[in-house]
């Protein structure tokens, strides 16, 4: 059980930072999975978005918000985050890829 006696306001959610040593390392394996799981979907869409021949304007755009669904599933309230860093990624991916005005 998570046990905390203070907490903090950081990136526009509450953090516990007051655990069990034990708690804390595996809050901290826990965060690090999330992260991971994370940069591959996004690695993983911006290579889509960049490489795949078939794909379309469209469906870029869905991807990309399914890839916010997922950083949102991982990390609640990251909403503003994702809008701000990874969407921006990805937007000027997909702006470089279709920049030529020419939307499949």
């Amino acid at each position: 059980m998570v046990r905390c006696t203070r907490r903090m306001r950081t990136d526009r959610s509450e953090v516990e930072t007051s655990l069990e040593p034990a708690d804390r390392r595996e809050a901290l394996v826990d965060e690090q999975q999330r992260i991971r799981r994370l940069r591959l979907v996004v690695d993983l869409v911006a290579q889509v978005i960049a490489a795949d021949p078939d794909l379309d304007f469209h469906r870029a755009r869905i991807l990309i918000e399914g890839c916010r669904t997922a950083a949102i599933s991982l990390f609640p309230g990251s909403e503003e985050v994702f809008d701000i860093v990874v969407r921006g990624r990805l937007e000027r991916i997909l702006l470089e890829r279709f920049a030529s005005g020419v939307v499949n």
